[in-house]
């Protein structure tokens, strides 16, 4: 009935992304980091890295971001050790959605599908406009 504030986690950079999944919340910084907190506010680890992030979920334990230049990283969601990573795109991720098994995201106007568990492309799809409005599903 009220809306209190439970804890505060100051990042130091604006925060472009958050992603909640099994009691953990992931975060981008603006120019900055991709981290994990607990859901008390306590961080967990981040990824170290001062990059932009256009795409940010969290499933599974694992931490998937998209960077402005077209690389899709995993992370462990604990330790921040990278499962696998793809910059084998042509520009930046305009949508990114994530279920237990695949990574769906669009560029261009390309959809495409990874493997969550390995990042193998299972499949891709020329679309005629923007493809992020699809990964509304």
């Amino acid at each position: 009935s009220t809306l209190a504030s439970s804890w505060i986690f100051d990042t130091g950079a604006a925060v472009d992304a958050l992603a909640v999944d099994g009691g953990l919340i992931a975060y981008a910084e603006r120019g900055g980091v991709v981290g994990t907190l607990t859901e008390a506010g306590a961080a967990v680890a981040d990824n170290g890295a001062s990059d932009v992030y256009d795409g940010l979920a969290l499933v599974e334990n694992v931490v998937i971001a998209a960077r402005s230049d077209g690389a899709i990283a995993a992370y462990d969601d604990a330790s921040f050790t990278e499962v696998w990573g793809d910059s084998s795109l042509a520009g930046p991720v305009g949508g990114l959605s994530v279920n237990s098994q695949t990574v769906f995201y669009g560029h261009g106007d390309v959809l495409e599908a990874l493997n969550l568990s390995d990042g193998s492309a299972l499949w891709s799809l020329s679309t005629q406009g923007d493809p992020a409005a699809v990964l509304a599903f």
